[in-house]
């Protein structure tokens, strides 16, 4: 095959025994051929890039095989090199996301299976994501799926089953495909360098393996990206100006900073691995590889796939519950990432919720840090010095405390950044359409009377107490009183104000 073929392609397995993992699967199909009682429809169904399409093919050229020899194909007789090339007549690929339409089945694949092989005993068609194919044009394969003439046999690849009819998955015979694990990933890499002759970096390797997340078509493309260096040897800092790379050192220095009580030095790294020109949601990974080990360490685990035991060293001042707490806060961020504004923004807030249980803010004195929980709950109601405690505003510090889950909830379905600032911060007082919201950071301060978040705050306010509502942010001091403050726009800029917050 042309080297100008990718790897994927060029290596693909033409034998049972030389697909990577999927042991279980593999044995129930070679025994099955080696008997002879073969079914007449199977489903593959399992993340992409795990071999289904390669089983697919090597079931359909060893049910054809002219010389096989037990279950497996010869790949020497002129039906396996057919197959092999893509120009048998009997092997009829379809892709369902292309032609999702009854008319191609009524049409195309029916008639089709009822003529009989060209040379072959039987006529295999491999229906790839078989999930997209619409309601009629499953309802209109039900009945040969069924009832299929003797010499067709139906394989059916999806990577989504959930969306498969249950009269079609009742009517196959149905396969699970897993992940590949690292170290199978790792050994399947290797050998193909020996096949190239390159000399990789054990350890890029198994940064390939690790964020290929068990597919094995996307560890081999990113090989193939690698091997277009032309170098027979690709160590770690070569590979970087490949390979999407993260930022490990940053990664455990936003978890030390977290564990240690220091917001400031977490939001630190997370911006310099992102100026550094690390993608966020990579970092975000490699926060949550990082937690993981430490966790691992704290309960007294050994992590096979770390040879490295700096990444662990925080793990003896924290408790496993903690760092199980972290790491739960850490997954489900995920989701917010990719819906936030500002792509940092997640891990950068959840570095001050995870830092803020039993840490004063910056602004409170020393003395603050002795406050007793219950002192805490028997504070009194918030008020300026500048505006008495009258009844009115007592009854609208209750009532804005009342809708406070109400707010929440709407503004999470607006903005989701906004809402991660708003849980860390406190119903105040509100009177004469005025409401007030509690601030520990100055940060958070900035970020909710910036203009435009202030209008959305403001807006989703008045809908939800019934009348027209302004914002006010105040920070909270020592002494439980609320401290007003001038407008952003005063003074220093935004910005400016945030580089000071945690300088």
């Amino acid at each position: 095959m042309s080297q100008t073929t990718s790897i994927s392609r060029r290596y693909r397995p033409q034998t049972f025994g030389a697909v990577v993992n999927q042991q279980g699967i593999r044995l129930t199909l070679e025994r099955e051929v080696a008997s002879g009682r073969v079914h007449h429809a199977f489903l593959f169904a399992g993340p992409r890039g795990v071999g289904k399409t390669t089983l697919a093919r090597l079931l359909a050229k060893a049910l054809n095989c002219t010389r096989r020899q037990g279950s497996e194909p010869c790949n020497a007789c002129p039906t396996c090199l057919e197959m092999t090339d893509g120009r048998s007549l009997d092997l009829i690929e379809i892709d369902a996301a292309s032609h999702p339409q009854v008319d191609h089945v009524r049409e195309q694949i029916i008639p089709n299976a009822r003529t009989a092989p060209s040379r072959s005993a039987f006529k295999v068609f491999i229906i790839d994501e078989v999930h997209m194919l619409s309601l009629s044009a499953f309802n209109a394969l039900l009945k040969i799926l069924e009832e299929p003439p003797a010499h067709v046999v139906f394989i059916l690849a999806t990577t989504e089953v959930h969306r498969v009819p249950e009269t079609i998955i009742s009517r196959c015979q149905r396969f699970d495909f897993q992940r590949v694990g690292s170290l199978e990933l790792v050994k399947r890499l290797q050998d193909l360098c020996a096949q190239e002759k390159v000399k990789v970096a054990d350890n890029v390797l198994a940064d390939i393996a690790a964020a290929s997340d068990g597919s094995v078509r996307d560890a081999e493309s990113s090989l193939d990206q690698l091997l277009a260096l032309g170098e027979s040897k690709i160590d770690a800092e070569m590979a970087a100006l490949i390979l999407p790379r993260g930022d490990r050192p940053r990664a455990i220095e936003y978890l030390e900073a977290i564990i240690n009580h220091d917001p400031g030095r977490a939001i630190t790294a997370v911006n310099v691995a992102v100026d550094a020109g690390v993608a966020v949601d990579r970092f975000h990974k490699d926060i949550i590889a990082e937690t993981r080990r430490m966790l691992n360490q704290a309960i007294g685990l050994a992590d096979p796939e770390s040879t490295d035991e700096s990444s662990s060293s925080s793990a003896v001042t924290v408790s496993a519950g903690r760092l199980a707490t972290m790491l739960r806060a850490l997954i489900e961020a995920e989701g917010l990432i990719k819906l936030s504004p500002v792509a940092q923004l997640p891990l950068e807030v959840l570095a001050v919720e995870l830092t803020a249980d039993g840490l004063p803010p910056p602004i409170k004195p020393a003395a603050a840090v002795q406050k007793t929980e219950s002192g805490l709950k028997n504070k009194q109601p918030i008020s300026s010095p500048a505006q008495p405690v009258n009844d009115a505003t007592s009854s609208g510090s209750t009532e804005l405390a009342a809708l406070w889950p109400s707010l929440l909830e709407r503004i999470q379905q607006a903005n989701h950044g906004l809402a991660l600032i708003l849980k860390v911060c406190r119903p105040a007082q509100m009177s004469h359409g005025l409401a007030v919201i509690e601030c520990d950071w100055p940060f958070h301060r900035e970020r909710l009377l910036d203009q435009k978040n202030r209008l959305v705050v403001e807006s989703i306010l008045s809908e939800v107490i019934g009348q027209p509502t302004r914002l006010d942010c105040r920070l909270a001091q020592a002494d439980g009183a609320l401290t007003p403050i001038s407008s952003p726009d005063a003074g220093q800029t935004t910005w400016e104000k945030v580089l000071q917050a945690f300088s």
